[in-house]
């Protein structure tokens, strides 16, 4: 089975849009948006766009849950740095409540949570650049020579 890699980003094959017709009529019935009172190309945009919203949410979520089931060690990774990032944001977030109330949550909340989770996510998923490898003298080259080539 090919395993999916979670840094890729989605592509609309056939499995994206049997999801979109999935969550169609479901999505149109909950947002009802032909019943607004907007004009007719924001009634057209709603019963367009938010189908698709849906149906990236759903289809970008159970990739992600296959990926990192069916995955390998670098895919579990992956997902220990979005959980640990995911819980930082709670907690930062959590702790804005606490301190400054809901009404001022979304402002110092979101900024906090927001650049503690990119750290957490960029810390956890840093790969170290490539080295050049040691160079190896040349065949024949005496040994006093060859303490050169190390470092």
């Amino acid at each position: 089975m090919k395993t999916l890699d979670i840094d890729r980003p989605i592509r609309l094959t056939w499995p994206f849009w049997l999801t979109y017709l999935a969550v169609f009529v479901p999505v149109l019935f909950l947002a009802k948006p032909i019943l607004t009172q907007l004009p007719l190309y924001a009634r057209v945009a709603g019963i367009l766009v938010l189908p698709f919203l849906a149906a990236v949410l759903f289809y970008s979520s159970f990739q992600f849950f296959v990926a990192v089931v069916f995955g390998g060690r670098e895919q579990r990774i992956k997902f220990r740095g979005f959980l640990l990032a995911a819980l930082g944001t709670a907690v930062v977030a959590g702790i804005a409540w606490k301190l400054f109330g809901a009404r001022t949550v979304a402002p110092i909340g979101a900024c906090g949570a927001t650049i503690l989770a990119n750290l957490l996510y960029q810390r956890l998923n840093h790969k170290t650049p490539n080295q050049l490898p040691d160079p190896t003298p040349p065949i024949g080259t005496p040994p006093a020579e060859q303490e050169a080539f190390r470092f």
